[in-house]
């Protein structure tokens, strides 16, 4: 932050094993954080949702992450894990802003076999995203930007819209999306 004001003062009372003192900052956030001529856009504090799952019909997993995404989380992903006793496991990870958490808690208690779940706060740091619309010799395809302030520091087109170009032309989706990368600078 930034410091405007600073204070200080003394109470009346002794509390005996400890000052009884107050020291008092005031002040703004400060502007991004900066990284050369580049601006890291935003910072914040996200949830972080964890459970292993070792007992499930592994068909559920597609219904579960699909109800999670409608009801708000960031991001959600499976991992193999080994568990004790060697038992083979599936580790879901939930991200979700602190708001959503006990919602999406609620999910996946009651959409898996899990009997319990861990959770705790992260830092994180996003650049500016936005999605421009280009005119392509396929037509026009979504490309995902990513920057930091001005820079674009990324960009991808669209899955879907590869997809669907793929499966119009009848080309290999793997085919679609390098001449996608090799299209002109978006």
């Amino acid at each position: 932050m930034r410091i405007e004001k600073t204070g200080i003062g003394a109470g009346g009372h002794d509390f005996g094993e400890w000052p009884n003192v107050l020291r008092i900052f005031i002040g703004t956030p400060s502007s991004p954080l900066p990284t050369g001529n580049r601006t890291v856009v935003s910072e914040d504090t996200i949830t972080v949702i964890e459970t292993n799952i070792d007992d499930m019909n592994p068909q559920i997993y597609e219904h579960l992450l699909d109800v999670l995404f409608k009801a708000g989380c960031l991001d959600a992903y499976l991992t193999q894990v080994i568990m004790k006793k060697g038992r083979p496991a599936v580790k879901l990870t939930v991200l979700c802003d602190n708001v959503r958490r006990e919602a999406l808690a609620k999910i996946i208690l009651t959409e898996t076999s899990s009997i319990g779940l861990r959770y705790y706060e992260a830092a994180r740091r996003v650049m500016e995203r936005e999605t421009k619309i280009l005119n392509t010799k396929f037509g026009k395809v979504r490309f995902k930007r990513a920057r930091l302030g001005n820079e674009i520091i990324k960009s991808s087109p669209e899955y879907e819209d590869c997809r669907k170009i793929a499966r119009q032309l009848d080309l290999p989706l793997i085919e679609v999306m390098k001449r996608m990368l090799n299209a002109e600078s978006p």
